[in-house]
């Protein structure tokens, strides 16, 4: 969306450049773009995913969402209402 004050954003890859540091856990409270995140970023490389859904577990979105981070092998550890842990099956 355009505006006046444009934020500058980064990619992972460039944050891991620039901080010199090798990310393994994600977290994520981003108002309901966990789907597209999830769906668009290479998650081989983490072990711990933390984030806050926006929808119902029974939403296609959160199905979507739960399908794929089974098939990455990770495992649903704890939820607290709207917040999930999952952590990678070692």
């Amino acid at each position: 969306e355009e505006n006046s004050n444009p934020v500058k954003s980064y990619s992972l890859k460039e944050l891991e450049l620039k901080s010199n540091l090798k990310f393994n856990t994600l977290v994520m409270d981003i108002e309901g773009g966990e789907v597209e995140v999830i769906n668009e970023i290479d998650l081989s490389q983490f072990k711990k995913i933390l984030f806050e859904i926006h929808f119902e577990r029974e939403d296609s979105r959160y199905m979507a969402i739960e399908k794929k981070l089974k098939y990455m092998n990770f495992r649903k550890k704890e939820s607290y209402g709207r917040v999930e842990y999952w952590k990678r099956k070692q």
